[in-house]
C-alpha cells in the first residue's frame, strides 16, 4: 500500500469512525472582559423520535468553562442545541442524566427563536460543579432526558468530555481537585461566570437568529437597546411584524428570561411595543 492510500484509508476511517479520533478542543478570547473559554466539539446526539422526518430534526451538545487570568470558573457547562419544527423544549426546566445507571436531576436554562416558517432553535444550558463533570468525564455511559425526550451521548462526546476534563484540571493546578472528587474551594477573587456568560451566549443566540432573517427580507435589522440592553427592537415587513406579534405572545418566556423586558416591532410605518 502506498503512502498516499494509506493516509486516504486514515482519513476515511477517521470520517466515519469519528470518536476514535482525537477529541479538539477550541480556545476562545472575549479581549473586553480579558475572558478565555475553553469548548469542545458540538456532536450530534442520539435521541428518540429525532430525525429529518419528524419534528425534532436534530440535537447537539458541547461542554465548556472559563477562565480569567489563570483562574477557572468553578462550574463546567454543557449545551445543548437543538433544530426541530416548533417548540419542543419550552416548557422544560430540568434534565435527567443516567451516569453509569446512576440517576441525577439537574436544573437547567433555556432560549430559543423562531427561525423561519415555524423551524425553531432552542438551546439549553446545564451548569455543573467539577464534583459532577468529574463523574461525566470517567463514565462508560450516559443517558439523558429533556422534556421527555430520551438521549444518549456518543463516544465522541465521553472522548470530548475527557478531554476538556483534563484541560481543566491542568489549568486547576494551582488549587487541584482532590482525587476523591469534594469539591474544590472558590478561587480567591473570581466570579462565577457560568450562569452570566450562560445567559449572554443564548441572548446573543436570539438576537443572531433574528439577524438571519435580513437575507430573507422579512427583517432589516435587530438589536439590542437601553441601559441594561433590556428591549429588543426588530425592524420587519408588515406581514412579518404580524406573525412575530402572535409569537413572542404567545412565548414570552423565551425573552423574559434573557431580562429582555420589552420587545418593539417596526415596519416603518407603525410600531408596536410589547411588554414582557
Amino acid at each position: 500500500m502506498s503512502k498516499l492510500n494509506f493516509i486516504v484509508l486514515v482519513c476515511l476511517f477517521l470520517l466515519f469512525f469519528p470518536s476514535l479520533g482525537f477529541a479538539k478542543l477550541s480556545l476562545t478570547y472575549d479581549k473586553f472582559k480579558a475572558l478565555s473559554q475553553y469548548s469542545t466539539d458540538n456532536h450530534r446526539i442520539s435521541c428518540t423520535n429525532c430525525s429529518f422526518f419528524s419534528p425534532l430534526h436534530g440535537l447537539y451538545a458541547d461542554a465548556s468553562f472559563y477562565f480569567k487570568d489563570s483562574k477557572v470558573d468553578n462550574h463546567l457547562i454543557i449545551t445543548f442545541q437543538s433544530s426541530s419544527e416548533g417548540w419542543v423544549f419550552l416548557e422544560a426546566k430540568e434534565l435527567d442524566l443516567l451516569i453509569d445507571q446512576e440517576p441525577s436531576t439537574f436544573p437547567i436554562m433555556r432560549s430559543g427563536d423562531v427561525i423561519y416558517g415555524g423551524h425553531v432553535r432552542e438551546w439549553i444550558f446545564l451548569t455543573l460543579t467539577p464534583t459532577v463533570f468529574a463523574q461525566l468525564a470517567n463514565a462508560k455511559q450516559i443517558e439523558g432526558r429533556i422534556n421527555g425526550i430520551e438521549f444518549k451521548f456518543k463516544p465522541e462526546h465521553l472522548a470530548s468530555f475527557k478531554e476538556i476534563w483534563s484541560k481543566y484540571t491542568e489549568l486547576n493546578e494551582t488549587n487541584p481537585i482532590p482525587s476523591t472528587l469534594s469539591e474544590p474551594p472558590m478561587p480567591s477573587n473570581m466570579n462565577l461566570f457560568s450562569q452570566e456568560q450562560a445567559l449572554s451566549s443564548g441572548k446573543q443566540a436570539l438576537l443572531s437568529g433574528f439577524i438571519t432573517l435580513k437575507q430573507t427580507g422579512l427583517i432589516s435589522d435587530a438589536f439590542f437597546k437601553g441601559e441594561t440592553q433590556e428591549i429588543l427592537f426588530i425592524q420587519c415587513t408588515s406581514a412579518f411584524k404580524q406573525q412575530l406579534h402572535a409569537i413572542i405572545k404567545a412565548q414570552p418566556e423565551g425573552y423574559k428570561i434573557f431580562g429582555i423586558t420589552q420587545v418593539i416591532l417596526n415596519d416603518g410605518n407603525s410600531q408596536t411595543e410589547i411588554n414582557l
